[in-house]
């Protein structure tokens, strides 16, 4: 994690977004971090979100989800 990122941009919700997409992959079930924030409606303007949930449901071989998330992403 780049620390100086977060300095020159401590209430950016953009990057806050991408950082939280970014470990999220890393995490145990990182499923049901991407859940949350679909619930909450929270990253769903961004490209990012899209493209991390995808790639999480493709590392679990969940192929048909990821490309509706996806196609999802893109028609957005």
């Amino acid at each position: 994690m780049d620390w100086i990122g977060l300095v020159w941009f401590p209430f950016d919700i953009q990057f806050g977004l991408i950082l939280i997409c970014m470990q999220a992959g890393n995490c145990a079930d990182s499923e049901v971090i991407f859940r949350f924030l679909e619930a909450n409606q929270i990253g769903q303007s961004h490209t990012n979100y899209y493209l991390s949930y995808a790639s999480v449901m493709e590392s679990k071989n969940k192929l048909k989800k990821a490309n509706e998330i996806f196609n999802l992403g893109i028609a957005r």
